[in-house]
């Protein structure tokens, strides 16, 4: 579903506050011709905190038509509030993306379970694939691997997820003893255990200085 090179990109803005829509136009631009597989518009690498909705949905309408399909897009869409997102995701239904990054909620530090009640929320209401965003670092909550992939890839409501502040094997480590193809056959995780849809999902992984 997710492959190749997905790049969280900036929100280029002006001295004023105000988005520079020709430098816009310029980064899409440099990405499609620099063979770039996807972009995230409004990560937190896009300003997410300080975008509004109404900019958000400007930039990927300005996008949709430039980029014409030849690269994925997908758009930051989560918050601490399960209606705010809800809400979100489905206004963003609208647009037809390829995908929909959705970090875990920030500062109020929802338990296991309210975080799959969280996910199972946005799931059902999202009309592309969510790509569950994992940065405990950022948002003082850290989705363990059962609340990950019992309750949204089990539902196949996922297409990926994204792991900040850990190495490569250090984030296969935290969704399971196997993962990978020679990983996944005897899983001490019960949730994990032959659940997996290894062509659906996609793992992808920042070092503790990455964001997105």
């Amino acid at each position: 579903m997710f492959s190749g090179s997905l790049v969280a990109i900036v929100t280029p803005m002006r001295a004023d506050g105000t988005i520079d829509l020709a430098a816009w136009d310029r980064l899409l631009d440099m990405h499609l011709h620099g063979g770039t597989s996807g972009i995230v518009v409004g990560g937190t690498t896009g300003e997410s905190p300080t975008i509004t909705d109404a900019e958000l949905f400007e930039l990927l309408r300005r996008a949709q038509p430039r980029i014409a399909g030849r690269m994925m897009l997908v758009a930051g869409a989560g918050s601490s509030s399960t209606a705010a997102t809800v809400d979100k995701v489905k206004r963003l239904g609208e647009l037809r993306l390829d995908g929909l990054l959705v970090v875990t909620p920030a500062y109020n530090r929802p338990t296991q379970e309210g975080l799959f009640q969280h996910f199972t929320a946005v799931a059902r209401a999202a009309a592309a694939p969510l790509i569950p965003y994992n940065v405990p670092g950022r948002t003082c909550v850290d989705m363990l691997p059962a609340s990950f992939i019992a309750h949204v890839v089990w539902r196949r409501q996922a297409g990926g997820v994204l792991i900040a502040g850990c190495a490569e094997e250090d984030c296969y480590e935290r969704l399971g003893d196997r993962w990978t193809e020679e990983r996944i056959g005897s899983q001490r995780d019960p949730y994990l255990r032959d659940r997996v849809d290894r062509d659906r999902v996609a793992v992808s992984w920042a070092s503790p200085v990455q964001q997105h």
